[in-house]
């Protein structure tokens, strides 16, 4: 299935932005992991090492696990990059094109697992249209979360009238005013 590796690491990368407030791995990172060491497995790729970011945000590239893979992609020990889904990669369009780039200049192939990217196929057009959408997601998350802040914090605490029904006196001025409107007919 795979051809010779030569020696050089199948990297396996795993984000997530969010931790899940353990002291160890997070459940995502840790499915990941397993998910991406089944995906190998079944397709021949050997020499696995994980790379991994628990609880950093995709928008940033700045991150420990990423950037030790690209120091092993530059002095040339990895063959092939296998991540579960565009979106771990990261969310920002022009970043990802670059980290792209820098596998195709390294001979990497790159294989997002779930979205069925392998440039071992020959360009994907899609794949540039999922980083598009990654980081419109982003967007919208952060312009969501800064909408609801926002108007949490502007608006004022709410005061409702009283309900008709809540005592007899309301519920009294409330028929009599009916009443007066002609609202009610007497039988008389």
């Amino acid at each position: 299935m795979n051809k010779l590796q030569n020696g050089k690491i199948t990297a396996l990368y795993e984000r997530l932005s969010n931790d899940d407030e353990r002291k160890t791995e997070s459940l995502s990172i840790a499915h990941q992991k397993q998910m991406l060491e089944s995906y190998a497995q079944r397709n021949g790729f050997h020499n696995i090492r994980h790379f991994f970011d628990d609880g950093i945000t995709g928008t940033s590239f700045n991150r420990p696990g990423l950037n030790a893979m690209l120091e092993e992609i530059k002095a040339g020990n990895v063959a092939t990059v296998i991540i579960k889904d565009q979106s771990r990669i990261g969310r920002d369009v022009v970043e990802v094109g670059l980290l792209k780039r820098t596998f195709d200049e390294y001979n990497v192939r790159f294989i997002a697992a779930e979205d069925g990217l392998d440039t071992a196929k020959g360009f994907d057009i899609m794949s540039l249209m999922r980083d598009v959408f990654n980081e419109f997601y982003e967007c919208v998350q952060q312009g969501t979360t800064k909408f609801i802040i926002t108007i949490s914090l502007q608006a004022p605490t709410p005061t409702y009238p009283p309900h008709p029904h809540q005592n007899s006196h309301t519920k009294q001025s409330l028929y009599r005013s009916h009443h007066e409107q002609g609202f009610y007919q007497s039988a008389d």
